[in-house]
């Protein structure tokens, strides 16, 4: 009795066992969730992965043979492993696993290793948007990363340091050629990767060293959701794609890992880049499952350097002086303070040396940084029974419903006095521009690439400038000397005619300029500057002339943006020519704005410009 029930038994098992790899084997290749945790994509010729690296595959086909991949994994997932390198060997691929257990029992080998650990814990989901950085080509339009939350509501003043970043970026030698670097991001010549890490890593490099604020975006998304989301990043840390600066960066790849959860896109490509205000405007735009919005808060996480310049600006002359003081010698005294200002200097001459420490490259002026510092907090140790805090920076508008694409299309209506009346189309493709109403950017600054301004009079188009890059930065802080990250500078060089008639020759120039600003009641900003222009031979001006440069750039209100500029260049007939610029843009939907440019000069070219401006 005891032997046929043993046969009984064992012969339960082994049908259920044949049952559970029948229904295994039942799972098809073409599986829309199997083929996108693979990034597979089917061409005439078969299929194909955008993951780049053999190893990330079981099978040695496994980037061209979906079939055979799942076919590999099932029977991996069937094992009884014996070492601990099978147990590794399986359980690098969480989704995958979350997949099969969709569809068949699988043994939960990996409950216990450090994966599910880090899975297990993440509550909820925020993507982080660090603004605008003039220091490197790929971060102009800003950076987006993941961060996985342990709480399930992440609060207000709390940055969630321990938490896990998931960041994706290109892989990028050392010491790598400037020219070769733009060149070889802008074709592909790249890896990219995810890469994981606690999140206060992340604020050493963009707010710490690169003077970048951040945003969080948290998700109103459920557990499942979130770890599904941490599942799929932490897989793909295995994997390397062909990095693209503008057709396949980070934006594109946060965006894919929110949509797959969603089962539908959140924010589309323009065809031509896909950068992070798209995303975060998308992501605005989008519900969750229950019919919410997908945005559930926006907080606003400012970098130390943005702390400390807003703390400099609400002291008074006796508190600015004591901290120059201070930075010079931190053992000075502060006799003449109260025990609160004393505190508030203290405060901020410690923001300033942990922000110098961080940038600074020299190990030995690093560790004299460190020893100032620790005198400061030591200091400020003997006055912690003072309350005392500095005044935090004000919250912006939230980068997804005031912030701007910077690249757009004009079509204008314009009169001029050489070539009468005409109409003028643009085409911008730009980090954005000095009248761009945006936040989130670097602002009163611009960045344009191959910008083409075509006029078409009679039904006759031609070409009236093409800029190959302007650089602009036209904003710096308005703090004492020491604090002054830089000064406001202009770059240029591109192709124009120098009148508005039909047969003005395009004549090519390069422009570069230097000078300071000042911020007024912190909207309206004032700039002085000396530039030189290297250009073609023209009937006004010398081939290499110097020009003086006034300006003034204004917020009227939150949707308008003005500019005045004065400009003194010197003309060929050894007298100072001047031109008046000014021009307004004014937000009036969405994605459009109107567009004023007046210009008066007694060289060149004067008119006026009344045109639609379209955001993409």
């Amino acid at each position: 009795m005891k032997s046929c029930s043993k046969s009984f038994l064992a012969s339960c098992l082994y049908l259920l066992a044949c049952f559970n790899h029948a229904h295994a084997n039942s799972l098809i290749y073409t599986d829309q969730e199997w083929l996108s945790l693979n990034a597979y994509e089917h061409h005439n010729d078969g299929w194909n992965s955008h993951i780049r690296n053999a190893d990330f595959f079981l099978t040695p086909s496994g980037q061209t043979n979906p079939q055979k991949e799942l076919s590999d994994f099932i029977k991996l997932a069937e094992l009884k492993f014996h070492s601990p390198e099978q147990i590794s060997s399986f359980c690098r691929y969480p989704a995958r696993i979350a997949f099969l257990k969709k569809h068949m029992k699988i043994k939960s080998l990996c409950a216990g290793s450090p994966v599910n650990g880090d899975i297990d814990r993440v509550q909820s989901i925020s993507v982080l948007f660090a603004d605008g950085y003039f220091g490197n080509p790929a971060s102009y339009y800003g950076h987006v990363l993941l961060k996985l939350n342990q709480e399930k509501v992440p609060r207000e003043n709390k940055l969630g340091l321990l938490d896990t970043a998931i960041n994706y970026g290109a892989k990028i030698p050392k010491a790598e050629n400037p020219v070769a670097y733009i060149l070889k991001g802008v074709f592909g010549f790249y890896s990219g990767s995810f890469q994981s890490n606690k999140f206060f890593l992340n604020t050493v490099q963009y707010a710490d060293q690169e003077n970048r604020d951040f945003w969080a975006y948290d998700l109103n998304l459920d557990k499942q959701q979130s770890q599904q989301i941490a599942r799929r990043a932490i897989e793909l840390q295995n994997a390397e794609f062909d990095y693209y600066f503008f057709s396949d960066n980070c934006t594109h790849r946060v965006r894919d890992l929110i949509s797959e959860v969603l089962g539908e896109a959140v924010a589309d490509d323009n065809g031509v880049w896909f950068m992070p205000m798209q995303l975060l405007r998308g992501l605005g735009n989008k519900k969750n499952k229950d019919g919410a919005n997908l945005i559930t808060n926006v907080r606003y996480l400012p970098s130390p350097r943005t702390k400390l310049l807003t703390a400099i600006k609400h002291m008074s002359p006796k508190e600015r002086r004591a901290l120059d003081q201070k930075l010079t010698d931190p053992s000075a005294v502060m006799g003449d303070l109260s025990p609160k200002e004393k505190k508030r200097v203290l405060i901020a001459a410690d923001i300033h040396l942990r922000n110098s420490v961080s940038q600074e490259a020299d190990k030995k002026n690093k560790e004299a940084l460190g020893k100032d510092r620790q005198k400061i907090l030591f200091e400020l140790f003997g006055l912690q029974d003072i309350e005392a805090q500095i005044i935090e920076p004000e919250t912006p508008q939230d980068p997804h419903s005031s912030g701007r694409n910077g690249s757009a299309v004009s079509i204008s209506a314009v009169s001029d006095k050489h070539a009468g009346g005409h109409s003028k189309v643009t085409i911008r493709p730009a980090y954005t521009d000095s009248l761009a109403p945006d936040i989130g950017k670097i602002a009163d600054s611009t960045l344009l690439m191959a910008k083409i301004e075509l006029t078409q009079k009679n039904s006759l188009f031609r070409l009236q400038k093409l800029t190959l890059i302007e650089i602009e930065n036209l904003r710096v802080s308005d703090v004492p000397k020491r604090f002054i990250p830089g000064r406001v500078w202009h770059l240029s060089a591109g192709t124009k005619r120098d009148g508005g008639g039909a047969t003005s020759p395009l004549k090519t120039y390069l422009t570069g300029g230097i000078g300071a600003n000042r911020v007024l009641g912190g909207e309206v900003n004032t700039y002085f500057m000396v530039s030189a222009s290297l250009q073609d031979k023209s009937p006004d001006l010398k081939k290499l002339n110097g020009s003086l440069i006034a300006g003034l750039i204004a917020n009227i209100g939150f949707k308008t943006k003005a500019h005045i500029r004065l400009e003194w260049t010197e003309l060929r007939n050894e007298h100072l020519g001047y031109s008046f610029n000014a021009s307004t843009r004014t937000k009036i939907s969405g994605r459009n704005d109107l567009e004023f440019i007046f210009n008066n000069s007694d060289y060149q070219r004067n008119y006026i410009s009344l045109g639609i401006v379209t955001n993409f």
